[in-house]
């Protein structure tokens, strides 16, 4: 009978071939990309709708915010 410890080592360091995390691994990087890919999308749109829908002042809010950088 194999000792118990044994059996447990590669499951507590996410070893071997056929573990969920060797299947997933590659995942890891593409979801953040992704994410952040979104957000910026996102922050464009916001940004033109704002500038065409929001108050009075947003022309010259945003124009504030682009000369200080």
């Amino acid at each position: 009978m194999m000792p118990l410890t044994h059996a447990v080592s590669p499951l507590k360091t996410c070893g071997g071939s056929g573990t969920l995390y060797r299947k997933v691994e590659h995942l890891l990087i593409a979801v953040p990309i992704i994410i952040a890919a979104a957000w910026f999308v996102m922050i464009f749109f916001v940004r033109t709708l704002y500038s065409e829908f929001g108050y009075a002042n947003s022309v010259l809010f945003w124009n504030l915010t682009l000369s200080e950088t």
